[in-house]
């Protein structure tokens, strides 16, 4: 139920439509544009493939398993259009770190540095 540019709609979200901005084509006229299907190891480098092939429109396929609680890390199935009308857009921001994890890494960094320190004593 869906319109319009949306991320994640969930799993009842299974497919896509595609609207060209063509324009007037006449009878025997012509027009050129390409189709890029593929996959991903997730989602950042399906975006930096997209912009590899100037895709104007596209769509994202991803299972509901996701690695390490983040729907970023999923497998991304790609496909996408150039030449049809539309606008290259750029990737959406990274997703930051949970503060949770700042904390656990920011934690071990200072158990590394007071062992270090214990063993220079």
């Amino acid at each position: 139920g869906a319109e319009g540019d949306f991320d994640d709609s969930g799993p009842a979200d299974h497919g896509a439509v595609f609207d060209f901005g063509f324009g007037v084509l006449l009878a025997g006229d012509s027009k050129m544009f390409s189709i890029f299907y593929g996959a991903s190891e997730n989602e950042t480098e399906a975006f930096n493939a997209l912009i590899a092939v100037n895709a104007e429109v596209y769509s994202f396929g991803q299972s509901s398993d996701n690695i390490n609680g983040r729907t970023s890390d999923r497998s991304t199935f790609i496909f996408g259009f150039s030449g049809v009308g539309g606008v290259t857009r750029p990737p959406p921001p990274p997703i930051p770190l949970p503060a949770s994890a700042l904390l656990l890494f920011g934690g071990l960094a200072m158990l590394a540095g007071l062992r270090a320190r214990r063993k220079a004593a």
